[in-house]
């Protein structure tokens, strides 16, 4: 039996053309329909809804990156400008302060200049004054030992 169903399956075609075929075409093309009405659009309108918001989500993305971009471009510019302002100023603070410094020993040098000269001259005229009374007390006390060394009148 199996083999007389396998030979009439073998001589008849592996589609016959008879109304089933027609019937099962009619149901395909409804449930074609019906899909595309129920699933297939909305699922197309979501598909499109998706994209649009994604690429207005790019689109601001992309403003927010240009914007982020050109603050950061201002903040890196004044950021130079303040460090540089900053050595500017810290020269010129070293500056004045090396000119401040250089008067200051500039004045302390003059007037240990003149505190120097000023105790020379108190030295010199102390000495000259001790000088003079180591003159006058010398030729009194010359006499004074001239006279006992050689024992003449008026030593005591």
């Amino acid at each position: 039996m199996f083999l007389e169903q396998q030979l009439r399956w073998e001589s008849m075609g592996l589609i016959d053309l008879d109304a089933s075929y027609f019937v099962q075409l009619g149901v395909f093309l409804v449930f074609l329909l019906l899909m595309n009405a129920l699933l297939f659009k909305p699922l197309l309108r979501v598909f499109d809804e998706r994209r649009q918001r994604t690429a207005g989500a790019r689109e601001d993305a992309a403003k927010d990156h240009e914007r982020a971009r050109a603050l950061t471009a201002t903040y890196e510019e004044k950021l130079s400008r303040a460090l540089q302002e900053g050595a500017d100023l810290r020269a010129q603070l070293r500056a004045e302060g090396v000119s401040q410094s250089q008067a200051r020993f500039g004045a302390a040098r003059a007037e240990y200049a003149r505190r120097v000269e000023a105790g020379g001259r108190k030295a010199r005229a102390e000495y000259a004054a001790s000088r003079a009374d180591v003159d006058r007390a010398a030729e009194p006390l010359a006499q004074e030992i001239a006279q006992r060394l050689l024992g003449t009148p008026g030593s005591k």
